[in-house]
């Protein structure tokens, strides 16, 4: 069961570290926000991948694969949509780290939630990886299929937490560092939200 779990742990580990829309969108608001406002957002794989994977076992396998290609695009617009709504503190000179209220923490986790359905990467990994390693631990034993699982997320979820933790403080240690991280963190959004449309449009021209 320890290698299961482990398992698990390691094949988070990329998704740890590799930059998505996701990590740096929790990035940005933890610039604008602090952590306390941003960490329930770090659940987001929780809430969605279960989903999804009803998704893609129910329905989604009979889905054209034109669908995903404007899924594609439709998750870079909305990550693009989410950066220009972070302009307006670049312009003001950065963020004076008042406390955001409860509906903006709500909001933060929606805007989560839908950055990790328009995606088509959770889809992907989730119906070729989880799913059938999940499956093939719960035929030897269910705890094996739950350390998988907690291997996974925990270090996917644990990750995150971290990266949060270390910009938010990164952030506070001097305004203009804050300043240059949201002015980043707006850009790598927009490359990613960009990338994102033109791997969509580009699947339709091949």
């Amino acid at each position: 069961m320890l290698a299961t779990l482990l398992q698990g742990f390691f094949l988070a580990l990329p998704a740890v570290i590799v930059p998505s829309s996701l990590k740096v969108f929790l990035i940005s608001r933890t610039l604008r926000d602090g952590w306390k406002r941003v960490w329930p957002a770090t659940f987001t794989p929780l809430i969605t991948d279960f989903p999804i994977a009803l998704l893609v076992i129910l329905i989604l396998r009979q889905t054209p694969g034109w669908f995903f290609n404007l899924l594609q695009i439709a998750g870079g617009v909305f990550v693009i949509y989410l950066a220009w709504k972070l302009v307006p503190f670049v312009r003001a000179g950065g963020v004076s780290y008042e406390p955001a209220s409860p509906e903006q923490t709500v909001r933060t986790m929606g805007q989560a939630v839908g950055i990790n359905f328009l995606n088509p990467i959770p889809y992907i990994f989730v119906s070729s990886v989880i799913v059938p390693r999940t499956l093939a631990g719960w035929q030897i034993a269910p705890g094996h299929a739950l350390a998988f699982l907690l291997g996974f997320y925990g270090a996917l979820i644990g990750g995150m937490l971290a990266l949060i933790l270390i910009f938010h403080h990164a952030g506070r240690l001097n305004p203009k560092i804050n300043l240059t991280l949201l002015i980043i963190s707006i850009l790598a959004l927009i490359i990613l939200g960009a990338q994102q449309i033109w791997s969509g449009i580009s699947a339709f021209l091949v």
